[in-house]
């Protein structure tokens, strides 16, 4: 008869460890999560059992004191029965150090011959088999996390209690214009910060007007601005009215440098979708945020924050380069520990003063400048490819 098959997981706020374990693991008879009163508030291993819900058909949930080594014993006893002739998968990634020392002397007592004891690698896409001892003890990760199930195994849901699912994501996949028209805006941005669509699109900013339906009935200032976009190509919807809607002023203003960066990320990194999406909404406690490119890679999270750019008169603006950063450091806490942030714009840095690069390389941001931007080989070279 087969052995019953048991994986074992201590929670903490770093869920990722686990989906990852449990994902490489498939399905199993048995999933015991080990967890504190304090992670059980916080809804954490609801998230986990979200994020698997195909591998885990059986579960069982113990809590501990996460701080009482002499008491552990004695309360995972009490709490599980388990007979003999099983094969057990300890996971001690996650947890405390104390609930990691607690979960190994108890299950390599009880069940010393039927215990493999494993550490995830935070970060390097790999984990390790520490017990029993075997020369080669690193092993690389099979399964491949998509965007959904990171983002449900953090909690993140698109609006009130709905979490992302796959086809949410594709639909952050779909652009308003196609990679042409970004590239043309991209091109003026990189060579004539005064050229005339500029000045229309910062009409369009001063005025407070991204999002809004533009008519030039009711903006006469913007007549000439509007011919000037038909004369480089861009044609409105309801051209014939004298319209913008209000998704043209949204792609404006912004959306298609996120569009532009879209594209190169998914050309360059081979991506068909559920790995990456575009102006993601992170419903939490509060007010919820939105991020402008969010993918996964080797099972790491990715965060590119995307400004079409930061100067005035050709000029840094610092206030507004600090602004950018704090919110992307602030998000990214969101995350967990190994996530990978990127502040991506149309701006030549090479112009920051060693404080303002010192501030970006402190919150663990990667400054992505002009010079990136058309360059696949030195793009590829930034993200290890």
């Amino acid at each position: 008869m087969k052995n019953k098959r048991v994986v074992v997981s201590l929670v903490s706020l770093q869920t990722i460890p686990n989906v990852l374990f449990i994902k490489e693991k498939g399905p199993v008879d048995l999933h015991i999560f080990i967890t504190t009163k304090g992670m059980e508030k916080k809804g954490v291993t609801s998230q986990i059992l979200e994020a698997c819900q195909a591998e885990i058909k059986e579960s069982t949930t113990i809590e501990v004191d996460e701080y009482n080594l002499k008491g552990f014993e004695s309360n995972i006893s009490s709490k599980l029965q388990l007979e003999s002739g099983i094969e057990i998968f300890l996971n001690l990634t996650g947890g405390t150090k104390i609930m990691a020392l607690g979960a190994y002397n108890f299950f390599l007592s009880k069940f010393p011959n039927s215990t493999k004891v494993f550490y995830l690698d935070g970060g390097k896409n790999q984990f390790r088999q520490i017990f029993p001892e075997i020369t080669e003890n690193i092993i690389t990760h099979q399964y491949k996390i998509d965007l959904a199930t990171y983002l449900k195994a953090n909690g993140v849901k698109d609006g009130a209690n709905r979490y992302y699912e796959t086809k949410d994501i594709l639909k952050r996949n779909k652009t308003h214009r196609d990679y042409q028209h970004s590239e043309k805006i991209l091109d003026i941005f990189l060579s004539s910060k005064d050229h005339k669509v500029i000045q229309a699109i910062n009409f369009l900013h001063s005025n407070g007007l991204r999002e809004k339906l533009v008519k030039l009935e009711e903006y006469p200032g913007f007549n000439n601005h509007y011919a000037e976009l038909i004369r480089f190509g861009f044609e409105p919807t309801n051209k014939a009215k004298g319209w913008l809607s209000t998704k043209e002023t949204k792609y404006l203003t912004g959306d298609w440098f996120e569009e532009y960066v879209l594209f190169t990320l998914k050309k360059i990194f081979g991506f068909e979708g559920p790995e990456i999406g575009m102006g993601v909404h992170i419903y939490r406690e509060g007010s919820p945020n939105e991020i402008d490119i969010l993918f996964t890679y080797k099972n790491s999270l990715y965060f590119i924050e995307c400004k079409s750019t930061i100067s005035i008169d050709d000029k840094i603006n610092n206030s507004l380069y600090n602004e950018t950063l704090y919110k992307a450091a602030a998000l990214k806490k969101d995350f967990g520990l190994y996530v990978h942030t990127y502040l991506f714009c149309t701006d030549d840095l090479d112009q920051l003063n060693a404080n303002q690069k010192n501030r970006a390389k402190y919150l663990g941001i990667t400054l992505v400048g002009a010079n990136y931007l058309k360059d696949e080989s030195k793009l590829k070279k930034l993200f290890d490819l």
